[in-house]
């Protein structure tokens, strides 16, 4: 399997082309014009039931449509994680691929965030280049940041990248719940495509809400069932489109609420049968897919159309001046001991983002034009609480609002830092330890929700050297293209 690196490291060069464009447009006084998708449509709903990860769909299979069957994604082989054990573990100061722990483990009893800290180790720059590390470019961001000193935007709210798509203002965001609990939910489809993620623990496993706006592709999924911890989340996002298998029969009366609310759109399977697709060369619940393209038949379409009462504003803060970071760290690994699930993060400054690793092997997503690495310009692990779902008593519920530790990881640096989240401001804040603001790169942002309460299998996390990280990411690399 060939894998190439993920498309958001072509975004500075765009970026850097949109703003020279800007500056002509700026002196020629152009305007962009307006312009809005018309969305109409009929309704086809579709029942659920009370199981706790139920996906209420369309009956009929679909398979036959063809021009909506991805065959490419459902024989895909290598690096998806079927047996994958954790990334690898130090022993004196040799890295080991083939062993699943990483340094001593804490018991987290504290409650606070369990931060191990790799074995020491000599790194030596000869030997990381040969395991492909390379640093991070200088001076290009300062450079970009100059040029940005004279561009007034409009920047897309969730990305913080410059648009010359003044539509975007009033396109709805989507909300997607997509699936990472089973071998048969990976590679998922567009999900390097998101502008942000939060990983969310759910029963024994993670899952993920991916949030679309200025870039949302045709084909996104496997789509998998609603959980109690989303709608705190989605209410930073200004009333998206929230897609959706189904759920239980308490979920599901949270999604109404939350609908009834303003926090939502439910344009769920349940409700909107039109834009999902089951792909028959996948096993079902792992192959259902939504349609961007037919979201405008859709009865939710119909009912809410593209006209926003308010525009989605920024998340986080963004920025160049962070100070430098106390850490001598290239990423991250969080893991869930008890359930045998781990999630890594490493800093490769060729393609300017965090490579993610899931249980040790290369995650990717898939695209039309082939399979990516995921590897986002930002990542936050928020140590946070998790409770019993009122909805159902089996599930997590994250503790969203409120403060904790966190790690921060931007332009190739990680930061101890502290993070907050209050109802009456949007979005999350972060400060180091010294309590200066920490401000993000503008790209895509995966925010790991790690769980921090004893009521379900604690989170632990594991700093990353540059050595370790580095051959763990060659490793890796290796594995999924096999010389």
């Amino acid at each position: 399997m060939n894998l190439v690196p993920s498309p958001r490291s072509k975004l500075l060069a765009v970026a850097v082309v949109l703003t020279v464009a800007a500056l002509f447009a700026a002196c020629s006084d152009s305007q962009p014009s307006q312009s809005a998708e018309s969305a109409s449509g009929n309704s086809n709903p579709s029942s659920s039931d009370d199981r706790s990860d139920i996906d209420t769909v369309p009956s009929t299979d679909n398979s036959s449509t063809a021009e909506h069957s991805d065959k490419t994604a459902a024989t895909t082989t290598g690096a998806t994680d079927a047996g994958a054990v954790n990334p690898t573990t130090v022993a004196g100061s040799a890295v080991s691929s083939t062993t699943p722990e990483l340094g001593s483990v804490d018991d987290g009893s504290d409650g606070k965030l369990v931060l191990n800290q790799p074995v020491s180790t000599t790194d030596d720059t000869d030997s990381l280049t040969a395991a492909g590390w390379s640093p991070a470019a200088e001076d290009a961001s300062d450079w970009l940041a100059d040029i940005n000193k004279f561009v007034t935007g409009p920047f897309t709210p969730f990305t913080n990248f410059f648009t010359t798509d003044a539509s975007f203002e009033q396109r709805r965001p989507l909300a997607v719940k997509i699936g990472n609990s089973h071998t048969g939910d990976r590679p998922q489809t567009g999900l390097a495509d998101a502008d942000i993620v939060y990983e969310i623990l759910v029963e024994g496993v993670t899952r993920f809400l991916a949030v679309f706006h200025s870039d949302i592709p045709d084909k996104i999924g496997p789509i998998r069932s609603a959980r109690s911890s989303d709608f705190d989340i989605l209410k930073d996002l200004a009333v998206p489109y929230y897609i959706n298998s189904g759920a239980n029969r308490g979920v599901s009366r949270e999604m109404r609420t939350a609908a009834r609310d303003g926090i939502i759109v439910n344009a769920g399977a349940a409700t909107t049968a039109s834009p999902y697709v089951r792909d028959s060369a996948r096993r079902a619940p792992h192959n259902l897919y939504f349609y961007y393209d037919r979201l405008s038949e859709s009865s939710a379409a119909s009912s809410h159309g593209d006209s926003l009462t308010k525009a989605p504003q920024p998340i986080f803060d963004y920025g160049t001046q962070n100070p430098p970071s106390e850490l001598d760290a290239s990423g991250v690994t969080v893991r869930y001991r008890d359930y045998n699930v781990s999630a890594s993060h490493i800093w490769d400054a060729a393609v300017a983002g965090w490579v993610r690793l899931h249980n040790g092997r290369l995650h990717t997503s898939m695209t039309d034009s082939g399979l990516f690495e995921i590897a986002p310009a930002n990542v936050v692990v928020l140590s946070m609480s998790y409770g019993r779902s009122s909805a159902d008593r089996r599930s997590p519920q994250a503790v969203s609002y409120g403060s904790g530790e966190a790690l921060v990881m931007t332009a190739g640096q990680v930061y101890e830092a502290l993070w907050e989240r209050t109802e009456d401001q949007v979005g999350f804040r972060f400060t180091d330890t010294s309590g200066r603001p920490l401000t993000l790169s503008a790209g895509s942002t995966w925010l790991l929700l790690s769980n921090r309460s004893s009521i379900w299998s604690e989170a632990v996390t594991t700093l990353l050297s540059p050595s370790q990280g580095a051959q763990i990411l060659a490793n890796a690399r290796a594995t999924a293209n096999p010389s």
